[in-house]
């Protein structure tokens, strides 16, 4: 298991947009969801951050956010230290735990499966999961998309 660091905070869409732009760039993947339809996973920034709730991830870290208001709620899941993110302090605080990660395998269901929801685009990416585990209590909180390597 390797440490993991947990933050939220809030912020306005152009700042939602920038801290896509700077933890993500054009390596990570998005999913975001409106209440008629999915997008599916795609690569580099979504088109439109105009959704229910949406997602952006890479290997290290994944970015979730959710509307509220004129505001969007934002959920950082990583597996670097605060260190990393010396720019969020000021906006984002730790979620308090004594996180460990542990990474484990995921699929995505090809188009040929009979299980739902069907028909979404995966473009290639190879997934994996990361648990967000307190040490303490041994208990996972979160689970986390990662985008793994191809082999």
């Amino acid at each position: 298991m390797k440490p993991g660091f947990v933050a939220t905070g809030t912020c306005s869409q152009a700042e939602l947009e920038t801290l896509l732009k700077e933890q993500m760039g054009d390596k990570g993947w998005h999913f975001v969801r409106w209440a008629h339809r999915v997008s599916g996973f795609h690569k580099g920034m979504p088109k439109t951050l105009d959704c229910l709730e949406g997602q952006m991830f890479t290997g290290d870290r994944e970015l979730r956010w959710k509307p509220q208001g004129q505001k969007f709620d934002v959920l950082l899941l990583s597996r670097s230290d605060a260190q990393d993110f010396h720019q969020l302090k000021t906006s984002f605080k730790s979620v308090a735990g004594d996180w460990m990660t542990q990474d484990r395998d995921a699929h995505i269901y090809p188009s040929t499966e009979t299980r739902l929801p069907k028909g979404i685009t995966h473009n290639e990416v190879k997934v994996g999961q990361r648990y967000f585990i307190d040490q303490i209590t041994s208990t996972v909180h979160f689970v986390s998309l990662v985008a793994k390597e191809a082999k």
